[in-house]
């Protein structure tokens, strides 16, 4: 039996779909501190209303990872459907709307985690709910895990499941995150799938210099010299790197634009040519910082931290960088 073979109102899925993920955005979980329980138990409830029995793992007081297991023969090794309930966070006076009302404007639900990653979360949660709707005969169990922690590490999330409870999620196959956002590019609408990722080289930098009081300014300040090592660093162009996962993206995006377009688009791998194609051809803020990061190591100074008082020159001031490598570059 298949979902093809069996009459869905699908219509009316994707509206209950969008009800749990307004639901979960609802319910605030930035990490730090995380707070992911609330979010957990919303989904147990939903589960269990289904003839589920789902697990809420607490891996510390309010870190919450829900688990549901739907049922196969178990002659294929299980599938995982893995999310995470975590958000990072966020400045609500510089949304348009409430990050945490899930309102939906224009066909579009906002909120801080309907793209990381509630909406995954909403999506697999309507996949268990639809076998066990349907009841349908499966060679494999199909397990449903939403984890907490994810934005700062996992520790109390996938980490905690693997090093306590792996039994539990052990699975031949995994699904979680993304795999590759779709665009819109030249008129077409292109679906990308995720074959690799960039690293993480996150530097923290600090600089020295001569405490004082701030009414007899000096030029060993040590805010200044990290000010001036932050602007350098923000205007530094990184050398330009061509990969063969990206080589094999832009050539599939440049097929299915064909003609001058897709010619065109082939010569942001041409260093030479790279530059002036993403700032004069295509343009768009966003597509251009996408390419870029697509074919650079990039940085991005994230957090500044000096002094106290304002009336008080400190000896040190730090910044936070993160730091992304592409795949088949090292930290050196």
């Amino acid at each position: 039996m298949s979902l093809e073979r069996t009459a869905i109102p699908w219509n009316e899925i994707t509206a209950e779909a969008v009800r749990h993920l307004q639901a979960l955005i609802c319910i605030p979980t930035v990490n730090p501190p995380g707070n992911e329980k609330p979010a957990a138990e919303y989904l147990a409830e939903v589960l269990s209303a289904e003839g589920y029995d789902p697990e809420v793992l607490e891996s510390a007081p309010g870190r919450g990872n829900v688990i549901a297991r739907y049922r196969g023969s178990g002659e294929a090794p299980p599938l995982l459907l893995l999310s995470h309930l975590d958000v990072v966070p966020v400045e609500p006076e510089k949304w348009e709307h409430d990050p945490f009302g899930g309102e939906v404007v224009d066909g579009h639900v906002w909120g801080r985690g309907a793209l990381d990653m509630k909406f995954a979360t909403a999506m697999q949660l309507m996949a268990m709910l639809l076998l066990a709707r349907q009841r349908l005969p499966l060679k494999r169990d199909v397990i449903f895990a939403a984890t907490a922690d994810e934005e700062a590490g996992g520790r109390y999330g996938i980490g905690y499941l693997i090093d306590h409870h792996l039994e539990k999620i052990r699975a031949g196959y995994a699904l979680t995150e993304f795999g590759g956002f779709p665009i819109s590019l030249g008129g077409k609408r292109i679906y990308l799938c995720q074959v690799a990722e960039k690293g993480i080289c996150w530097v923290r930098m600090r600089a020295r210099g001569t405490p004082g009081h701030g009414s007899v300014p000096h030029r060993d300040n040590a805010v200044v010299k990290l000010a001036e090592a932050v602007a350098k660093l923000g205007r530094t162009a990184l050398p330009f790197h061509r990969t063969d996962a990206v080589a094999g993206m832009v050539e599939g995006m440049a097929a299915a634009l064909g003609g001058v377009r897709g010619a065109v688009l082939r010569g942001v791998l041409n260093p030479a040519l790279s530059g002036f194609i993403l700032r004069r051809v295509i343009r768009d803020p966003q597509l251009v910082n996408y390419f870029h990061a697509l074919l650079h190591n990039t940085v991005s100074p994230t957090v500044l931290r000096a002094g106290s008082k304002t009336n008080v020159i400190p000896s040190e001031a730090e910044a936070e960088l993160d730091g992304r490598i592409l795949p088949g570059q090292d930290l050196d």
